[in-house]
């Protein structure tokens, strides 16, 4: 099947859908990121570099990518998978869209339908030193693995091929979460699951200014340099660094 083709199928209709829901939910999708795809006979079409899931109803975001052709290089360890511009077939894409910089992580995996998001609840998780277990033992019962931060890109979906190509959940150290699924509503309730057990107690900003006094708590700043000296200039997930730059603000 040709990208066309899978444009004009029921199945792109429906993660489109799905697509443009998460990218609504700031707590699966913030700004650009988090990308979808979904492939068959070789074809994949994967969301575009730069363009926003919360558009694929109203917008063409999507490119079409030779994906059998890229995943066979990313497993011979090619040179060109590092270009994912040399998979983009002639199509019918607008705009001159390029793929993301994660289409080889969705070219890699085998299922028909891979939905990556940066899930707040899955990064709460993985950026804990002690995250890959937590994340494990309460996925317990579903196909779920755990892959050490890698840079996006071919680190990534070179880590991803090392944990396995046909996990169902992959839980993205300091990253987020891809699941990947035979059909869209699949995938969809997977990671619906996935987002509902690894979600913590959502704390509410008070109405009015928070008092530590009597707590036995204090502000993280200077007088707690061990803590700060943690954190500060660090960055703990990639878009951290694309929205709050290299570090943490800490108090003067």
């Amino acid at each position: 099947m040709s990208g066309g083709g899978l444009r004009t199928a029921a199945a792109f209709a429906d993660l489109c859908a799905v697509s443009a829901r998460l990218g609504q939910d700031p707590l699966q999708v913030q700004g650009a990121g988090g990308n979808t795809s979904i492939k068959a006979g070789g074809a994949m079409l994967v969301k575009a570099s730069g363009t926003w899931l919360a558009d694929a109803l109203t917008r063409d975001v999507f490119v079409d990518v030779d994906a059998a052709g890229y995943a066979a290089a990313l497993r011979a360890g090619r040179p060109e998978a590092a270009d994912a511009m040399r998979f983009v077939r002639s199509g019918p894409t607008p705009g001159g869209l390029r793929p993301s910089i994660e289409t080889g992580l969705h070219a890699a995996l085998r299922a028909p339908v891979v939905l990556h998001t940066h899930c707040v609840a899955t990064i709460a998780v993985a950026v804990q030193s002690g995250g890959a277990a937590l994340a494990l033992r309460a996925l317990a019962g579903l196909d779920a693995v755990f892959v050490p931060y890698a840079r996006p890109g071919i680190p990534l979906a070179e880590a991803m091929l090392a944990a396995g190509d046909d996990h169902g959940v992959y839980i993205l150290g300091n990253h987020g979460l891809v699941v990947a699924a035979d059909t869209v509503a699949a995938a969809a309730a997977l990671q619906a699951e996935v987002t509902r057990r690894l979600a913590g107690p959502v704390a509410r900003a008070p109405a009015k200014p928070l008092s530590l006094k009597g707590t036995g708590w204090a502000a993280l700043g200077p007088g707690v340099p061990e803590q700060a000296a943690v954190l500060a200039g660090r960055a703990l997930y990639p878009d951290h660094v694309i929205f709050l730059g290299p570090g943490i603000a800490l108090p003067a």
